[in-house]
């Protein structure tokens, strides 16, 4: 299988952020090299392998900064980036082997909620260690959490799961959707492809631009790190507005309830 052919098997969504298109495109070009060196790889062995680097990207970025060794973060990103771009890697082998699965998807999720928090508890460990100042380590905490791990996250996952299920076997009534139909018409233009100005946005709060933040840091502020800070405490906000914006999620979650509705209706 060559570079084209393989071209056919990338997500066809459009991607959220630039940083996204680019590990898109690096994803291809991996898995034709991985394909080629190793045929018979499974797209699993591949999300799991993310784990381990992903541990090694953070170890790296802690020696990094506890020494003020801009090369050695340098090397962190680049672990980092490559890390990324499998993970479009595991779902092109997926698609094209025909080996998409439950566990798959569950291997995956698990890398991220596990790789997400360790890289801002180690970046908050490692500015701790560097400077002396607990509020680093806080404030790192925090964004850690809200990453992946977020209650308003987590709580609305539980929610979505609780009425689908409710819906498709009828054992449960917590939410009566034909009493609860007030959707919005302006939601429709909110739902559209990502823009210009949004896509931005999501490329600059990426995780990876935080090692160009820190190695501002490094190099022109040696033992204090306040770009780093400011940068984590936008992110913070970012995550918080995002995660929070509960009128939008629960409009799009109707807008599932009501498919779902209408496919049961169709079956009776």
């Amino acid at each position: 299988m060559n570079h084209q052919e393989i071209k056919r098997y990338v997500k066809q969504d459009e991607a959220t952020s630039y940083y996204t298109s680019l590990k898109r495109k690096a994803g291809v070009i991996l898995t034709w090299l991985i394909l080629k060196t190793y045929p018979s790889i499974s797209a699993n062995f591949i999300t799991l392998t993310m784990l381990p680097l992903n541990v090694l990207s953070a170890g790296v970025m802690y020696y990094a900064i506890v020494t003020s060794q801009p090369i050695f973060l340098l090397a962190a990103f680049i672990i980092s980036f490559v890390t990324l771009a499998l993970d479009s890697v595991d779902g092109n082998i997926a698609r094209i082997k025909k080996t998409r699965s439950i566990r798959g998807v569950y291997f995956d999720r698990l890398v991220h909620n596990i790789s997400h928090p360790m890289f801002f508890i180690v970046m908050g460990f490692a500015l701790y260690s560097n400077t002396n100042h607990i509020g680093y380590l806080i404030v790192m905490l925090v964004v850690g959490i809200l990453s992946e791990l977020s209650p308003l996250d987590v709580s609305q996952k539980d929610v979505e799961a609780l009425f689908i299920r409710q819906i498709l076997f009828e054992r449960t009534v917590n939410y009566d959707f034909m009493k609860h139909q007030e959707s919005q018409m302006h939601v429709r233009e909110q739902q559209k492809a990502p823009s210009m100005l949004r896509k931005i946005i999501k490329t600059i709060l990426m995780n990876d631009v935080y090692y160009l933040v820190i190695l501002f840091d490094l190099v022109f502020l040696e033992h204090q790190f306040y770009f780093t800070i400011m940068f984590s405490l936008i992110d913070l906000v970012a995550m918080i507005y995002v995660r929070a914006n509960i009128s939008m999620w629960e409009i799009r979650l109707n807008e599932v309830l009501k498919e779902l509705y209408r496919q049961q209706s169709k079956k009776r």
